[in-house]
Protein backbone atom coordinates (compact mmCIF):
# COMPACT_ATOMS: atom_id res chain seq x y z
CA UNK A 1 0.00 0.00 0.00
CA UNK A 2 1.02 3.75 -0.85
CA UNK A 3 1.59 5.71 1.96
CA UNK A 4 0.57 8.57 0.79
CA UNK A 5 -1.04 10.29 -2.23
CA UNK A 6 -2.14 13.63 -3.01
CA UNK A 7 -5.20 14.46 -5.78
CA UNK A 8 -5.84 17.93 -6.67
CA UNK A 9 -9.37 18.63 -7.40
CA UNK A 10 -11.48 21.67 -7.28
CA UNK A 11 -14.84 19.24 -7.20
CA UNK A 12 -15.66 18.28 -3.08
CA UNK A 13 -17.60 15.60 -4.48
CA UNK A 14 -15.74 14.27 -6.68
CA UNK A 15 -12.57 14.64 -4.05
CA UNK A 16 -14.63 13.06 -1.26
CA UNK A 17 -15.80 9.62 -3.66
CA UNK A 18 -12.17 9.63 -4.95
CA UNK A 19 -11.06 9.26 -0.83
CA UNK A 20 -13.44 6.86 -0.17
CA UNK A 21 -12.60 4.63 -3.44
CA UNK A 22 -8.97 5.10 -2.44
CA UNK A 23 -9.72 3.57 1.07
CA UNK A 24 -11.88 1.07 0.42
CA UNK A 25 -9.21 -0.79 -2.10
CA UNK A 26 -6.56 -0.36 0.36
CA UNK A 27 -4.46 1.98 -2.06
CA UNK A 28 -2.78 4.55 0.07
CA UNK A 29 -2.50 5.01 3.64
CA UNK A 30 -3.24 8.82 3.54
CA UNK A 31 -5.15 10.70 0.71
CA UNK A 32 -4.39 14.53 0.91
CA UNK A 33 -6.41 16.80 -1.46
CA UNK A 34 -5.67 20.17 -2.51
CA UNK A 35 -8.88 22.10 -4.50
CA UNK A 36 -6.87 23.96 -6.69
CA UNK A 37 -2.97 24.48 -8.32
CA UNK A 38 -2.15 27.39 -6.28
CA UNK A 39 -3.11 25.18 -2.93
CA UNK A 40 -1.16 22.47 -4.58
CA UNK A 41 1.66 24.18 -4.88
CA UNK A 42 1.30 25.64 -1.21
CA UNK A 43 1.12 22.37 -0.37
CA UNK A 44 4.33 21.54 -1.98
CA UNK A 45 6.12 24.68 -0.39
CA UNK A 46 5.35 23.58 3.03
CA UNK A 47 6.61 20.47 2.52
CA UNK A 48 9.97 21.55 1.48
CA UNK A 49 10.05 23.35 5.00
CA UNK A 50 8.77 20.77 6.89
CA UNK A 51 10.10 18.14 4.95
CA UNK A 52 7.14 15.92 5.89
CA UNK A 53 7.27 12.75 3.78
CA UNK A 54 5.92 13.37 0.60
CA UNK A 55 3.17 11.80 -1.46
CA UNK A 56 4.31 9.04 -3.33
CA UNK A 57 1.69 9.88 -6.45
CA UNK A 58 -0.45 13.18 -7.56
CA UNK A 59 -3.59 12.64 -9.06
CA UNK A 60 -4.36 15.74 -11.21
CA UNK A 61 -7.44 17.56 -12.47
CA UNK A 62 -6.91 19.03 -15.59
CA UNK A 63 -9.45 21.79 -15.81
CA UNK A 64 -9.76 23.85 -12.53
CA UNK A 65 -10.13 26.92 -11.52
CA UNK A 66 -6.90 29.43 -10.51
CA UNK A 67 -4.46 26.98 -12.01
CA UNK A 68 -5.36 24.45 -14.76
CA UNK A 69 -3.56 20.96 -14.75
CA UNK A 70 -1.17 21.70 -17.03
CA UNK A 71 -0.07 25.37 -15.44
CA UNK A 72 0.51 23.81 -12.25
CA UNK A 73 2.60 20.96 -13.96
CA UNK A 74 5.06 24.15 -15.63
CA UNK A 75 5.39 25.88 -12.56
CA UNK A 76 5.69 22.47 -10.71
CA UNK A 77 8.63 21.58 -13.35
CA UNK A 78 10.27 24.76 -12.43
CA UNK A 79 10.24 24.54 -8.88
CA UNK A 80 9.37 21.59 -7.14
CA UNK A 81 10.28 18.75 -9.79
CA UNK A 82 14.12 18.83 -8.33
CA UNK A 83 13.26 18.48 -4.78
CA UNK A 84 10.13 15.59 -5.63
CA UNK A 85 11.83 13.82 -8.06
CA UNK A 86 10.18 10.68 -6.99
CA UNK A 87 6.67 11.72 -7.24
CA UNK A 88 4.65 10.02 -9.92
CA UNK A 89 2.10 11.98 -11.59
CA UNK A 90 -1.21 11.21 -13.10
CA UNK A 91 -3.51 13.25 -15.11
CA UNK A 92 -7.07 12.26 -14.21
CA UNK A 93 -9.94 14.07 -15.87
CA UNK A 94 -13.49 13.78 -17.72
CA UNK A 95 -12.06 15.89 -20.79
CA UNK A 96 -12.37 14.03 -23.92
CA UNK A 97 -9.97 16.79 -25.95
CA UNK A 98 -7.81 14.73 -27.91
CA UNK A 99 -5.25 16.92 -26.82
CA UNK A 100 -5.39 16.43 -23.62
CA UNK A 101 -4.41 12.65 -23.73
CA UNK A 102 -1.57 14.30 -26.44
CA UNK A 103 0.01 16.57 -24.29
CA UNK A 104 -0.29 14.12 -21.07
CA UNK A 105 1.51 11.78 -23.28
CA UNK A 106 4.06 14.16 -24.47
CA UNK A 107 4.89 15.33 -21.09
CA UNK A 108 7.68 13.79 -19.66
CA UNK A 109 6.42 14.19 -15.91
CA UNK A 110 3.14 12.64 -16.32
CA UNK A 111 3.09 9.16 -16.14
CA UNK A 112 -0.63 8.21 -17.22
CA UNK A 113 -3.65 9.88 -18.22
CA UNK A 114 -6.49 8.18 -16.42
CA UNK A 115 -10.30 8.72 -17.58
CA UNK A 116 -12.81 9.92 -14.70
CA UNK A 117 -13.89 8.45 -12.34
CA UNK A 118 -11.68 6.66 -10.63
CA UNK A 119 -12.92 3.16 -9.74
CA UNK A 120 -11.73 -0.47 -8.62
CA UNK A 121 -10.68 -1.66 -12.00
CA UNK A 122 -8.37 1.31 -12.59
CA UNK A 123 -6.73 1.42 -9.27
CA UNK A 124 -6.09 -2.56 -9.49
CA UNK A 125 -4.64 -1.73 -13.22
CA UNK A 126 -2.06 0.71 -11.45
CA UNK A 127 -1.83 -1.78 -8.12
CA UNK A 128 -0.11 -4.76 -11.01
CA UNK A 129 1.47 -2.10 -13.30
CA UNK A 130 5.58 -2.05 -12.87
CA UNK A 131 5.29 1.61 -11.75
CA UNK A 132 3.60 0.74 -8.68
CA UNK A 133 3.91 -3.28 -8.36
CA UNK A 134 6.64 -2.83 -5.38
CA UNK A 135 4.01 -1.17 -2.77
CA UNK A 136 1.81 -3.99 -3.02
CA UNK A 137 3.91 -7.13 -3.79
CA UNK A 138 3.90 -7.53 -0.09
CA UNK A 139 -0.02 -8.07 -0.09
CA UNK A 140 -0.22 -10.64 -2.46
CA UNK A 141 1.51 -13.08 -0.64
Amino acid sequence: MLKRILYIEDDPVTAMLFKMIIRKNEFSETVDVCEDGMKALEYFENLKVTKEEPPQVLFLDLNMPVLTGWEFLEIFKTKFAEDFPNLKILVVSSSVDPTDLQLANKNPMVMSFLSKPIDKIKLNSLKFSPEFKQFFDEERD
